[in-house]
């Protein structure tokens, strides 16, 4: 029976291989649909500029319902009257994402004075930039809570909901920094592949234990963006130091509405990094890191 049983999984496994690389080379032909969120309430948290502030604008475009979460509140209210300006609805909140006590009082408001979320976005982030050894205490713990732990509290108050109804999208704002890491990004990297961790475990309990495969997940991962989060990079490619905001909204977006599972950005640079990897030698690798590096200065703390 073990014999058969064997078989059998091996039989399930090579037909969902297959059948999984004709589903990819189908959309390379017909690309997904994308979904509605009018009149869908979208809750991303740092709002107040940057990333979440160019979603913000992107989703009223698509007439969603914008609940925006950010610890600055002049800066929240004009993303939120700019929003209103495009014709959709805004609601904002000031919340200190570091503080799991914050995110649960507004997260109660929210559900009372709004409703249900449909979309959870989980961007609000900082990055320091500063050495291991160089970083205080409280660098690292602000790291880890804005970055990663407040995902846990942003989930547990807003997954509930969307599991009762098999409905809703958590998207989660990584960074290719949680793919590899890099020096003087130690607390930022170990938070972005906490992120990640946090994500696809999250994506395997939603399927496994809940059993609700309405419920969307999206993971993102850009290399560093030209948003405001990080004053200035050097590499040593001219002309490749940061991605443009607009252009990496508009693919979020793009790949969010046809329920992506992970947004690579470029792709192209995460996927010859990883063949690289696993085909050079050690000290080749190292050359090829080298040769693509990205400096990051010492940053003034900043909220994404």
């Amino acid at each position: 029976m073990s014999v058969f049983r064997t078989i059998f999984d091996v039989f399930i496994l090579l037909s969902t291989l297959f059948l999984s690389y004709i589903e990819v080379f189908y959309r390379l032909v017909v690309p997904a649909s994308r979904k509605s969120v009018a009149g869908r309430s979208v809750l991303i948290t740092g709002a107040g500029h940057g990333l979440g502030r160019l979603m913000a604008l992107s989703f009223a475009r698509e007439r969603a319902v914008l609940v925006l979460w950010d610890i600055n509140q002049a800066n929240n209210e004009k993303t939120a009257r700019d929003v209103r300006k495009l014709g959709a609805q805004a609601f904002s909140y000031t919340v200190d994402c570091s503080s799991s006590k914050a995110i649960k009082n507004t997260a109660e408001r929210v559900l009372e004075e709004v409703g249900g979320i449909y979309m959870l976005i989980n961007n609000a982030g900082v990055l320091v930039g500063e050495d291991i050894l160089s970083l205080s205490e409280r660098n690292i713990t602000q790291t880890m809570n804005i970055n990663v732990i407040a995902h846990f509290w942003t989930i547990r108050n807003f997954l509930p909901g969307m599991l009762e109804a098999n409905d809703g999208h958590i998207v989660t704002i990584a960074s290719m920094a949680g793919k590899q890491g890099s020096h003087r990004l130690t607390d930022y990297s170990a938070s972005k592949f906490a992120a990640i961790g946090l994500h696809e475990a999250l994506r395997d309990e939603i399927d496994k234990v809940f059993n609700k495969p309405g419920v969307q997940t999206t993971v993102v991962c850009p290399m560093f963006i030209d948003t405001g989060l990080i004053h200035s990079t050097s590499t040593k490619r001219d002309g490749r130091d940061m991605l443009k905001a607009d252009e990496v909204v508009e693919q979020i977006v793009d790949g969010v509405l046809k329920n992506k599972r992970e947004l690579l950005m470029p792709a192209v640079i995460n996927w010859v990094s990883m063949v690289l990897k696993a085909v050079l030698p050690k000290r080749g690798w190292e050359a090829f890191l080298r040769s693509q590096e990205i400096v990051v200065p010492s940053q003034t703390r900043k909220e994404k």
